[in-house]
């Protein structure tokens, strides 16, 4: 019972500044322990019981820690590695972005940002987004894909390989419609296929990985956002959101 009660605290000490960073997935071997722990403790309860006169059967109740067990490991997959790459730090923004939940977004960045501050970058950003889809979608018509009242939907974020280091990574912010392309099956039945085109680039992304200085003796690290810029000035000159 006192390593299973260690074992839980030191998880609720230590879990939370790992769970997150690159280092995430050492924390299952010490959850399935404690699992393990719960099981043995109530299989050796049992026996104890029987041992010392208790009425034998019973066993299958077992099977109550079933959903504690499935709650915590789904809890764990969905919590786990949220900022463990580049590419999932982003998947966090952007999800926030889309969602209007810039207080959550705002602890994505390296550098201490105001909730308040992010969400009035957003609505700035947003206003140009919509501005640059209208004109796509009069450039290429409706069937475009291209719908300024959802403009989230034309977006794509694509890393730019040229420019990804040991430490940092930057993901471009594009605009993109469909294309139809009609051809034909075996050179002879009709048929279309649906392509991505790009229209233009809207911005940049730009992610670093930080040291945890929470768990330097694992060599974690977080990934986080240095700055994000939208070109929301005029002729479309580039301005930074705030980072």
């Amino acid at each position: 019972m006192g390593l299973q009660v260690a074992g839980i605290l030191a998880l609720v000490v230590v879990g939370p500044p790992i769970i997150q960073g690159s280092r995430w997935i050492l924390l299952l071997p010490a959850v399935l322990l404690i699992v393990l722990l719960w099981v043995a403790q109530a299989v050796h309860a049992h026996q104890k019981a029987v041992e010392l006169g208790g009425a034998p059967g019973g066993e299958l109740q077992i099977a109550w820690l079933l959903p504690l067990v499935v709650v915590a490991l789904t809890a764990f997959w969905l919590v786990g590695g949220q900022r463990a790459s580049p590419t999932a730090t982003l998947q966090q923004y952007v999800a926030a972005w889309r969602a209007d939940r810039p207080a959550f977004a705002a602890g994505l960045f390296r550098r201490p940002l105001a909730a308040d501050e992010l969400a009035a970058a957003w609505e700035t950003q947003e206003r140009y987004l919509v501005e640059r889809v209208t004109a796509a979608e009069v450039s290429f018509g409706a069937f475009s894909g291209l719908n300024p009242a959802r403009p989230f939907e034309g977006l794509r974020f694509v890393e730019l390989e040229d420019q990804r280091t040991s430490g940092s990574a930057a993901f471009a912010i594009e605009i993109t419609r469909r294309e139809r392309i009609e051809t034909t099956l075996f050179g002879l039945l009709p048929t279309a296929t649906q392509s991505t085109v790009l229209v233009e680039r809207l911005g940049l992304v730009t992610v670093s990985g930080q040291p945890s200085a929470a768990d330097p003796w694992l060599s974690s690290r977080m990934w986080l956002i240095e700055e994000v810029e939208v070109p929301v000035g005029q002729a479309g000159t580039p301005e930074s959101a705030p980072s």
